[in-house]
């Protein structure tokens, strides 16, 4: 049995930065519910809706601005 060999090719791809908004549900202090939208509009108006129903003395909600860095292979 003849083993090949695997070529690992170094291309330099080069992923442009990308920023997404998650919104995070937090329910007596456990994490419940984390959504992930490509605009700040979208997720302020998730965030929004999810405020209505929380118990503000115990449960929070916030949006989290996160970017996803450019990588090289």
């Amino acid at each position: 049995m003849q083993k090949t060999r695997s070529s690992k090719r170094k291309s330099k791809q080069t992923k442009k930065s990308e920023t997404i908004f998650v919104v995070v549900l937090v329910i007596s202090g456990i994490p419940d519910t984390v959504e992930a939208f490509r605009d700040i509009k979208t997720a302020w108006a998730r965030e929004a809706e999810l405020r209505k129903d929380i118990r503000p003395d115990y449960d929070e909600v916030g949006v989290f601005e996160i970017e996803i860095g450019k990588r090289e292979d």
